[in-house]
């Protein structure tokens, strides 16, 4: 029964829908069909937002209600009822889904202002966390604004620091270069005017005064550095200038006895009277005892070494001697070697003079009676003008060897010479090698040669009483230094041999 009930509520409302859409036949040609509730109040079928649930059940309880008694009623009148509530139930289950679509449409609505919600929710975040990023973004370019100003500030700063720091260099350039232009004029007024400077400075003269032989030799210390308090200020090399000037004006140097060669007049011996340096020099040390004083120059008598006696016995003692053979029929070589032998035989030597081939000689040429003979040239056997001397001073090498002299340059041969052993020669040449040596005895020296036949005989000889080694010292010949002590007679010439003969 109660299910009978049911199925007369679902088919009162599809019969009501039914005349209610009859009825609204007329207004079918409008946009929406409407819903009565109540009493004067349609609602729009598709506006189911606006159904009110709760009166549509009782109207349709009502009308089920109604539905039933009049099927009751009618039910044994009208065998074709059945029919008729088939139809209702079908117009029921039409109500129903129409129900359950509205029902649909409403929660899709709820759902639809929930999304809109959300989306409002979802723009709203959006919004606050963009207008966060650009807040940050703002405050990271605040910031790197500032650290760009404050870079700016320090940049500014060292550029204003290192134009301060220039202007200040080249205000300390300009001041100095002003400085260095007064000092200059003030120098050069001083140098210009020295009586002025004498006076601004306002030293009283400085003068050391040396007599010697009736001269007198004046030197104002204050020309030389000399400030009249530190001695040490004074220049020693223009105070030793100025006395080697002196020295040389009053000096008499010592002479020893001279002879050129053997038979030639012979200069005699003198003795020399020279400034004590030593003396003078300890002078020197105090030196301002000396100033505005006059002091007499000091003297020492040098005795010379070499007397007319020792000249005249130069050729007693015998201390070296050699001999060579060669063919006197080679006529040009024979010349050669006498002539040269000539220009050496009885040259004399004093105590430490050295003996140069070459200079001694000289050159060997045709207008001085030279001829072409047999020389040796890298080696190679060849002729040239003096072919043959270098016999001549490769006897003369082994015989003041043997006289133990000092041997100051000699070269030999580039081929072995059969006159003498090997390694015993001594090549010559003009302009290339040469043979020296130096009287090492304290006494003369003389170079005597015989040249005889095929025979050239070389003897060396000094004084009685003659040692090596043992020369009489001499005192200094100047307050300054030598400059060309050890100096050569002759500039070295290359040693590369050309004609040796």
């Amino acid at each position: 029964m109660q299910e009978k009930d049911k199925d007369k509520e679902k088919r009162e409302p599809d019969r009501l829908d039914q005349e209610d859409t009859g009825n609204s036949e007329a207004t079918e040609k409008e946009s929406d069909s409407f819903l009565v509730l109540e009493e004067n109040s349609e609602v729009p079928l598709s506006d189911t937002s606006k159904w009110n649930f709760t009166e549509l059940e009782k109207v349709l309880e009502e009308q089920g209600e109604l539905a039933q008694d009049e099927s009751e009623a009618h039910a044994e009148i009208e065998p074709s009822a059945t029919s008729e509530e088939m139809k209702q139930d079908t117009e029921l289950q039409d109500i129903k889904q129409t129900k359950h679509d509205a029902s649909r449409l409403a929660s899709d609505s709820e759902e639809s202002q929930e999304s809109e919600v959300d989306e409002d929710s979802f723009l709203q975040n959006l919004h606050q966390e963009t207008r966060s990023t650009l807040l940050t973004n703002e405050e990271e370019l605040v910031d790197s604004k500032k650290e760009e100003d404050l870079s700016t500030k320090n940049l500014d700063s060292e550029k204003r620091s290192a134009k301060k720091t220039k202007k200040w260099f080249v205000s300390a350039l300009a001041f100095l270069f002003v400085l260095g232009a007064v000092y200059l004029w003030v120098t050069q007024d001083a140098s210009n005017n020295p009586r002025a400077s004498e006076e601004k400075v306002k030293v009283p003269p400085q003068k050391i005064t040396l007599t010697a032989k009736g001269k007198n030799f004046e030197l104002d210390l204050r020309t030389i550095g000399y400030d009249g308090k530190d001695a040490t200020k004074i220049d020693q090399k223009k105070l030793a200038a100025w006395l080697d000037d002196v020295k040389k004006q009053v000096d008499i140097p010592m002479k020893n006895a001279s002879q050129k060669k053997v038979g030639t007049p012979i200069t005699p011996e003198q003795a020399g009277s020279v400034v004590d340096v030593q003396t003078v020099q300890e002078w020197l040390t105090d030196i301002k005892s000396m100033v505005n004083q006059t002091k007499e120059l000091p003297f020492i008598t040098v005795e010379p070494q070499v007397t007319t006696k020792d000249i005249e016995k130069a050729s007693s003692k015998l201390v070296g001697s050699f001999k060579t053979t060669f063919d006197p029929g080679n006529e040009n070589r024979t010349i050669n070697i006498k002539k040269s032998s000539e220009t050496i035989d009885g040259l004399v030597l004093l105590p430490g003079e050295e003996f140069s081939f070459n200079k001694v000689v000289g050159e060997r040429t045709v207008a001085r009676g030279y001829k072409k003979a047999g020389v040796i040239v890298k080696g190679e056997l060849a002729e040239d003008i003096g072919g043959g001397i270098c016999q001549v001073s490769s006897t003369l090498f082994n015989s003041v060897d043997r006289a133990k002299v000092q041997i100051t340059r000699r070269i030999s041969h580039s081929k072995e010479v059969p006159y003498v052993p090997p390694g015993r020669d001594a090549t010559v040449s003009w302009g290339g090698p040469d043979f020296r040596f130096k009287n090492s005895y304290n006494k003369p020296m003389v170079i005597r040669i015989t040249v005889s036949g095929g025979t050239i005989q070389i003897n060396t000889y000094t004084a009685p009483g003659a040692e090596r080694g043992k020369t009489q010292p001499l005192p200094p010949e100047k307050f300054s230094k030598s400059t060309d002590s050890g100096a050569k007679s002759e500039k070295d010439r290359s040693e590369k041999e050309t004609k040796t003969p």
